[in-house]
């Protein structure tokens, strides 16, 4: 029995969140850095850097969360863990440098990591989280590869690439296969150079929760050659506009890529897909019927002349040699009639649900869906804890649809006292049958906050007891909610009431309350159990 205990006390000791702020400016690993003289580093580490310091990593670390409130932390040629998130006014003012690794890990519930503007060059990322990353700017990962030639390791979680921006992979010593999957890839634009006669070098692009990488070898060409590959799961350009004399089956009709040759040679191309791509159609139908399809925008979708190879196990069809082709656009086509690609409809499903901070007060929730038949609404429920879920909104399928479906949704979160705040979306069905979503997480800031006076608030039996000096304590808001964070009370408007405030809340008993009260600019907060 002592054993059984020592193992949970040290497990709950491993878990308990430990928080530090900067003393002064130095180096990470310099004790007399941080208040406390305690250096931080482990997945439980959550530091905020104030007062104009800047901190210099000289060591590889892991910590939780970073909060740059006023200072700047320079990552260096060191390997830096990150378990939580970024935040802070001065966010923006952490940098790298060709020989930073970067590591973005956590559990399903962590929220996206937002690149900072200054994550510009890296020598390694590395993302294992399931909500992935998020950046509005271009990565560089070809200036300071390492000598395995691995810059990328996408384990879990998807990196989003914003605003046309790219991820550069362009030094011909960075691996040729890229693994990645539905769960982990790059929602973007990839650059690479290709070297001459090395094999097929791999995209490892996909598009709302759709990884289908794209290859691309090289028999001849120049000293370099630079392409650029992006996958967008929608309805492919000109789908309407199509050879059918050359494909009598037509295209695929809802994913399509843009492969642009930069410079350089006639590249080889290899489209990927999956078996899922094509319900209703058997390895034997898929190896007879596809073939690569192009179009440069306004022509018709065609095939080229050059033969090719559909490896069904591998799940990829192939030219067999370089093609000339100029065209931007391909996807996959069929050249057989009986084998009809545009009457492929994919199941209905949720492609993709996620969260972020709007405003201080507010949090917006974003999902799609694919395909949308039968679907009826959709129920947002949120958490304080990540166990105890409640319904806070219904909003309405926007109806049947072979189309992708965007949703957005608007929580106000004033009465949060929690700093992190959990969702789940439910899709309810015509006929009431429902799925539910996996976990999101956000991370609320830290709102200027007190403990409200013992003889402003009180509980009493299966009641709350608020009583207010307005004159000398002026008052904008009152709200009252449970721990699942359901509100049994709010006032905003206090233009007719009297210099003292007084009112008598009915509430459950054996529950614990949280009463927020906002003077000005300050937030109090007071938990309390009512019996």
């Amino acid at each position: 029995m002592k054993l059984v205990i020592t193992i949970f006390l040290s497990v709950a000791t491993t878990l308990a969140i430990a928080q530090y702020q900067s003393k002064s400016s130095g180096n990470w690993n310099n004790p007399s850095t941080w208040e406390g003289n305690v250096v931080p580093n482990s997945s439980t580490a959550d530091i905020e850097i104030l007062s104009g310091h800047t901190i210099t990593l000289n060591t590889s670390v892991s910590v939780r969360n970073i909060t740059i409130t006023n200072g700047s932390l320079i990552l260096g040629s060191n390997t830096i863990a990150i378990y939580g998130n970024l935040g802070g006014l001065q966010r923006n003012n952490m940098s790298s440098n060709t020989n930073t690794e970067l590591q973005l890990l956590g559990g399903d519930e962590v929220a996206p990591f937002e690149f900072p503007a200054n994550i510009e060059k890296l020598k390694k990322l590395v993302i294992n989280r399931k909500q992935g990353a998020i950046s509005y700017h271009s990565i560089d990962l070809d200036d300071g590869v390492p000598a395995d030639g691995i810059v990328l390791v996408l384990t879990h979680g998807i990196l989003y690439m914003y605003d046309a921006s790219i991820v550069y992979l362009n030094s011909k010593q960075i691996q040729a296969d890229i693994p990645c999957s539905d769960s982990s890839h790059i929602d973007g634009i990839v650059q690479r150079n290709i070297p001459k006669n090395s094999g097929v070098y791999t995209f490892p692009v996909g598009n709302k929760g759709f990884c289908r990488p794209f290859g691309v070898g090289l028999q001849n060409g120049n000293s370099d050659n630079i392409n650029q590959v992006q996958f967008l799961y929608e309805t492919p350009v000109q789908h309407d506009n199509i050879n059918y004399n050359n494909l009598p089956g037509g295209i695929i009709q809802y994913f399509y890529w843009k492969h642009t040759v930069v410079s350089g040679g006639n590249p080889q191309r290899r489209l990927h897909y999956s078996y899922d791509d094509f319900p209703g159609v058997d390895s034997d139908e898929r190896t007879e019927s596809m073939t690569l399809a192009n179009s440069n925008g306004s022509s018709a979708w065609d095939k080229a002349t050059t033969p090719w190879t559909v490896n069904d196990n591998s799940k990829w069809v192939q030219f067999d040699n370089a093609n000339a082709s100029n065209s931007e656009y391909w996807t996959l086509g069929s050249v057989l009639s009986e084998i009809n690609y545009e009457n492929l409809h994919l199941p209905i499903e949720l492609v993709t649900f996620w969260a972020r901070l709007f405003d201080e007060l507010r949090v917006e929730l974003h999902w799609v869906t694919a395909q949308e038949v039968n679907n009826h609404y959709f129920v947002v429920h949120r958490s304080l804890n990540g166990i105890d879920f409640t319904p806070i909104d219904t909003i309405m399928s926007q109806g049947n649809s072979a189309e992708f479906s965007y949703y957005e949704y608007l929580d106000e979160v004033l009465f949060a006292e929690t700093s992190i705040l959990y969702y789940v979306l439910r899709q309810v069905d015509m006929n009431g049958d429902f799925t539910e979503s996996h976990v999101i997480e956000v991370l609320l800031p830290q709102k200027q906050t007190q403990e409200i006076k013992p003889l402003d608030c009180k509980p009493l039996q299966g009641a709350i007891y608020i009583q207010i000096d307005t004159e000398q304590r002026p008052v904008s808001n009152i709200i009252v909610c449970d721990m699942q964070g359901n509100v049994h009370y709010e006032l905003s408007d206090f233009s007719e009431m009297t210099s003292q405030f007084q009112v008598l809340i009915p509430v459950a008993g054996n529950k614990i309350y949280v009463v927020y009260i906002r003077y000005g600019d300050i937030y109090t907060s007071q938990r309390m159990m009512v019996r």
